[in-house]
């Protein structure tokens, strides 16, 4: 997994991690404690923009600019970006006036060459008992990790997970 491997994780592994994004207890974000610094793009400059492309978008839930790519664009002026430094995803409203001012915007050169500091983690030795994770269930491993430093074991590095 090259998000793992930019940051030079290896099986075996024990690292101080934060977690920055939960969907469930199988499939979370976890950031590395020595690179959380709490960067956000603070100046981009506009433009249009393709899936896969890397970008700066606002997040809604706190209004500030943080990188991102372009995960898919619908026919209704809406896009779905997935934040890279914290595996959130959003869908975005990109009215054709106001996309380069307001919502997403290109990424300053200098951030390109930044690998994104989220990668998907998983726990190890158990799964969901019905196939899928009741809300209560992610709601509490939510509760359980925010604001925490954390030590993750790695026992496996999966590819495109």
């Amino acid at each position: 997994m090259d998000e793992i491997q930019d940051h030079g994780i290896k099986i075996g592994s024990e690292e101080d991690v934060y977690v920055t994004h939960v969907e469930n207890p199988w499939t979370f974000y976890c950031q590395l404690e020595s690179l959380n610094n709490g960067k956000s793009v603070k100046d981009p400059c506009g433009q249009l923009f393709q899936v896969g492309d890397l970008i700066s978008a606002v997040y809604s839930e706190d209004s500030r600019w943080y990188r991102a790519v372009v995960k898919e664009k619908t026919s209704h002026n809406l896009i779905r970006v997935h934040y890279i430094d914290y595996g959130d995803t959003s869908v975005i409203s990109v009215d054709q006036e106001t996309v380069s001012l307001e919502k997403i915007r290109q990424m300053p050169c200098e951030l390109l060459r930044v690998p994104g500091q989220a990668f998907a983690c998983c726990l190890s030795g158990f799964s969901p008992s019905e196939g899928s994770w009741l809300s209560e269930a992610n709601k509490k491993f939510y509760d359980l990790t925010e604001n925490l430093v954390l030590e993750a074991e790695v026992v496996e590095i999966r590819e495109n997970n």
